[in-house]
């Protein structure tokens, strides 16, 4: 397991130290990078580059798999043009009638539909194609969000790689979510803000007087 730890806040020192003794508790073998700065995307590249077997699992430490997501076989949907498998449930305007997810568009009705041009990557919890991900490692920019470059224009050259590929969710739209996301609720027991701007991730401590 190869893991960076970014912070934010709180006893730095402190929070460090305790994360490693849990990470090197349940995984022994793992492999922990400090950076010397908090870097999103530069942590995903870090992560991506690395892997040696033919697929891997991308699972950050925030998010909690509430049932087995070895038992859907997601191993087997990695070929030909398919390239990562999402864990997480989709919205149902990026999936529709399909596994393929798709950034979604707005059509004559005025509601939202999958864009079957444009699939929509992502870098929420999923399983990779190792060559895939290194290629998307080289093309990453690391002043912009990792996610939020992938469409918008924001990252044209990446844009254009990831047309050539496919993304397919673990499960349906309308289907019981099989992976929690608790750092959000940790952002929001702190007050802490997290916003996009012109790409870029920026957190911002709410005023607790307001």
């Amino acid at each position: 397991m190869f893991m960076p730890m970014l912070t934010h806040g709180g006893d730095v020192t402190r929070d460090i130290s305790l994360c490693n003794r849990i990470i090197k508790k349940y995984f022994p073998k793992s492999f922990i990078n400090l950076p010397k700065e908090p870097n999103f995307a530069e942590a995903v590249k870090f992560l991506w580059a690395l892997p040696e077997s033919k697929q891997f699992l991308h699972l950050e430490d925030d998010w909690i798999a509430e049932r087995d997501i070895f038992k859907f076989k997601p191993e087997k949907l990695l070929k030909g043009r398919v390239t990562q498998v999402a864990i997480v449930r989709p919205p149902r305007e990026q999936i529709l009638f399909t596994r393929k997810k798709f950034r979604p568009k707005i059509n004559y009705k005025r509601i939202f539909i999958p864009d079957l041009g444009f699939p929509c990557f992502t870098t929420s919890p999923s399983f990779l194609v190792s060559s895939f991900a290194r290629t998307v490692t080289d093309l990453i920019d690391n002043r912009l969000h990792p996610e939020k470059q992938i469409y918008n224009g924001l990252n044209i050259a990446l844009e254009e790689y990831l047309r050539n590929f496919s993304i397919v969710s673990l499960h349906p739209w309308y289907a019981s979510q099989s992976i929690l996301d608790i750092g959000r609720e940790w952002q929001k027991n702190n007050r802490i803000m997290m916003n996009v701007i012109e790409g870029k991730l920026v957190y911002t401590q709410i005023d607790k007087s307001n």
